[in-house]
Order: C-alpha cells, then sequence, then structure tokens
C-alpha cells in the first residue's frame, strides 16, 4: 500500500547536499519498478519539474534552510510534493502543503495541486462553481457544508457512475486474488511488482544508497576538512611535543605517553561522526515510509561512507607524528603502528555511530559519550594495559640478555643500563610484541561489534512511527 500511495509530509526534510534533479531521480529510480525504463522514468521527472514550476532551480542544491541556503521555504514544499510525485502514485495525501506559507507562495501551491477530478464532480452534481484562484480543499468543505447543504452527497454517491466504477475495481481485485491463490500456494513466482515491499532488491538499493551518501561526504567540506586539519594538528603537536626522543629510559617513558596521546585523541573523534549520523538517520526516516531502500542499505552506506577519508586523514596523522616523536623507523613496526592506527580511526567512528545508533539525538549522545571516552582511556595503556601500541617503542640495543653495559672496556663508570631492547621495557607494562596479531584481531572484533549493534539498533528504527 506505501508503494502505490504517496504522502506528502508537512516537514519538508530533504538532504540538504543533493541538488533538486537529483533528489527526485533518487526518488523515481527507487519507487518506479524495474519494467520502466531509466529514460522513461527521467522523460517523467522532467515533467514533474515543469509541472512544479522548477526548471530554473532543477540544479540548485536543496540547501538548509536553517542557513538560509539552497532553494527558498515555498519551493521546498513544491518539492516535497514533486518526490512523491515522481513515483506516480495512485493516490496522494497531503499534510496542511501551504503550512508555514505566505498568501503569495500557498496559492502557488494551490494552483499546483487543483483537484480537477474531485471538483469536476461536485460541480457536476450541484455544487457551485470553483473559482479558478480558489483553495481546492476548502472548496469541497464548502460544496459539503453550508454551499451544499441541501443536496444528500451520500445518497448522489450512490446513484453516481464513479461509485459503479469504483465498485466494479473492489470486485475485479478480490477476483484476482481468488484466481491467484491456487498459483501462489504452487508457486511464488507470480508475485506481481506492486506487491513487492521494495521496487528493487537490495543490491541496486544499496548501490544508489551508497552513491548518494559518497556525493553528500565529497560535498561536505567543512565536515571532511575539518576532520583532516584536527588530525594534521593533533599529530604536529603531539609529534613535536615530544620531538625527536632519545633511546634513554626517560625518553622510552616519554615515547610510551606520546602514542598514549595518540590514542586518547583519536578517541575523542567520535563526537564528530555522531551530528551527521542524526540527519543521515532523519532523511532515511522520511524516505523509508515510501519503501524507497530499506534498512540494510542505509546501514552499510552510513557506516561505509565514513570509511574513506578517515583512512585519509589517520594516514596524515601518522605521517605527521610518528617520525617527528622519533619512535622506531623499522619497516615493520612503522607498518603495524600505520595498520592498528587507522583500525583505531575506523573503531572511533564505529563507537560513535554505535551510541548514536540507539540515541534519540546528539544532546543526549553527548552526555553518554564520556563514559565510553573514559573506558577507552583507562585502557588505552597507561592505567590499566593494552597491547597493541607496544610495537612502536624503539629498541635501546640488539644484542645480548637482559641489560647491558655501555663500555665493556671502561674501568670504571661502565654505566650500566637495565634495558638492551624498547620490548624489555614494554614487559614491565605487559605488553608483549609477539601479540601483536591476536591483539589486533580483539580489537578488529570490538569495531566489528560495534557495527553488527548500528546495523541491528537501524533495523529496530525502520518503521517511521506516526
Amino acid at each position: 500500500f506505501r508503494r502505490s500511495t504517496g504522502y506528502a509530509e508537512q516537514l519538508d526534510v530533504h538532504a540538504p547536499l543533493v541538488t533538486v534533479r537529483e533528489l527526485l531521480r533518487f526518488s523515481a529510480y527507487l519507487q518506479r519498478p524495474a519494467s520502466v525504463s531509466k529514460r522513461e522514468k527521467e522523460d517523467y521527472i522532467e515533467r514533474v519539474i515543469y509541472l512544479l514550476g522548477m526548471t530554473d532551480t532543477a540544479n540548485c542544491l536543496v540547501g538548509d534552510p536553517e542557513s538560509s541556503e539552497g532553494i527558498s521555504l515555498e519551493e521546498r514544499k513544491r518539492l516535497t510534493i514533486g518526490v512523491e510525485l515522481v513515483s506516480k502514485p495512485k493516490i496522494l495525501f497531503l499534510d496542511e502543503p501551504t503550512s508555514g506559507l505566505d498568501a503569495q507562495a500557498s496559492f502557488k501551491i494551490v494552483q499546483i495541486l487543483h483537484a480537477h477530478t474531485l471538483i469536476d464532480y461536485f460541480e457536476r452534481n450541484g455544487a457551485p462553481k470553483c473559482p479558478p484562484s480558489a483553495n481546492s480543499a476548502e472548496y469541497m468543505l464548502d460544496a459539503l457544508g453550508s454551499s451544499g447543504a441541501d443536496i444528500d452527497w451520500p445518497q448522489r454517491w450512490d446513484e453516481s457512475d464513479e461509485q459503479a466504477q469504483v465498485q466494479q475495481e473492489i470486485d475485479r481485485i478480490n477476483q484476482l486474488k481468488i484466481d491467484r491463490q491456487p498459483l501462489l500456494s504452487l508457486s511464488s513466482q507470480g508475485e506481481k511488482q506492486e506487491d513487492r515491499e521494495f521496487a528493487y532488491g537490495h543490491l541496486f538499493q544499496l548501490q544508489l544508497a551508497m552513491q548518494r551518501m559518497f556525493l553528500m561526504q565529497w560535498r561536505n567540506l567543512s565536515y571532511s576538512y575539518t576532520k583532516l586539519a584536527l588530525q594534521v594538528f593533533c599529530g604536529l603537536f603531539i609529534g613535536f611535543t615530544f620531538f625527536r626522543l632519545a633511546n634513554g629510559i626517560s625518553s622510552l617513558q616519554q615515547r610510551t605517553f606520546a602514542v598514549l596521546q595518540s590514542v586518547v585523541i583519536s578517541i575523542l573523534f567520535i563526537n564528530s561522526c555522531q551530528p551527521e549520523y542524526f540527519r543521515q538517520r532523519q532523511y532515511y526516516s522520511r524516505e523509508s515510509s515510501t519503501n524507497q531502500y530499506s534498512w540494510p542499505a542505509f546501514s552499510i552506506s552510513v557506516i561505509f561512507v565514513e570509511w574513506p577519508f578517515t583512512i585519509v586523514a589517520n594516514t596524515a596523522f601518522v605521517v605527521c607524528f610518528y617520525w617527528t616523536a622519533g619512535l622506531n623507523s623499522a619497516s615493520n613496526r612503522v607498518g603495524y603502528f600505520y595498520i592498528i592506527y587507522v583500525l583505531l580511526g575506523l573503531y572511533a567512528i564505529s563507537l560513535g555511530q554505535f551510541v548514536a545508533s540507539w540515541t534519540p539525538n546528539d544532546i543526549v549522545a553527548s552526555m553518554i559519550n564520556p563514559v565510553f571516552t573514559t573506558m577507552a582511556t583507562l585502557f588505552a595503556g597507561g592505567i590499566y594495559p593494552i597491547r597493541f601500541i607496544a610495537p612502536v617503542v624503539a629498541p635501546l640495543d640488539i644484542s645480548g640478555a637482559s641489560g647491558y653495559i655501555e663500555n665493556m672496556d671502561a674501568s670504571s663508570g661502565c654505566q650500566c643500563c637495565q634495558y638492551k631492547v624498547g620490548d624489555e621495557y614494554t614487559q614491565t607494562l605487559d605488553w608483549d610484541f609477539v601479540h601483536r596479531w591476536r591483539n589486533f584481531l580483539i580489537f578488529l572484533g570490538f569495531t566489528f561489534f560495534d557495527i553488527g549493534i548500528i546495523i541491528l539498533m537501524n533495523s529496530v528504527y525502520k518503521v517511521n512511527k506516526r
């Protein structure tokens, strides 16, 4: 039923970083059946754009009304109607389509929505003529009330040709269901396109949803550049704070603390992804009301759209921080630090979305975030040991047993050091390099656990409550 009807909500909720034409195409591609060609869909979209009087603004970004960017409020209302019209619904419901508009804007909306079929029915059955500039809804209410008080409308309907046609259609549909029942019991191949929950399968839904989210992410430069700038700044700040550390014991401690700071700062980036997640969930809630795409397509798209730029931003941090702080330059240590730090960035994003998935808004999420950031800080290795950052600590020497004497030929002041390699120091913190891949898999498991909860909560949230 939801696929065969259109519902223009009172609130005009639209993705701001797509154009009018792109938004209409997204709706038409996903709602009209696969039997309709792409060319036919696009031709009809252009007709709707012309009908709505939005030819000049078809390539403009929808924008955000709060920032006064994009199309006007009246154009947004027309766009809300257009999103439903491009699916060619059999019935179109509108919830106060002129609410919040001035007289001129309301008049334009009324002109678009002039209900010719119903008006013609009332006029043929005794109601006064509807003026061209009249509000269709108000005219029909008046025809059923004061101006048509002497007309028995129920009787007129029972005697009308329209009632006979409707009854014939109802009988035809009922008969079709009876005729199809034996076939349905043998095979589900006879399912009609209209009876499906979605016009297309999950792969096509995922393709379009992912394409649109990546397009919006690409156009959201302030969000992407801010994330990159923060990582570069933090990388340089921490790197130069612990600039070119030596190989002494105190330097080992400072090097460990530098790595700890990089872990803590990355975790704090969970706050940056949550407002964007809530906005995308709001758009999905609106679009899922007409079964445009499913919650799996939304869940996968909203999770993985964050990953490419997170990888770029975390790569920039590693470049700015690692060699500036003078960490171990061995290729296996550099490679492991890079892999684990990129995974840390992906974990931070998944943790932020994990919290957002079961909270109603970003205000509540921001109140809950400190619980998880505190736990992340406690278990990052400074207070309670965690093992994935041990490999970055530089070795002091490479030979012999525990500890070493700096000058074996000296007769005095031989300067004995209690650690020969950095691993001997990290073992006092319960870190062990040989466990690095085991710990990597454990950390990866935490990330996928967050992803699983996000998908689960989106499936619970998928029903648009009205």
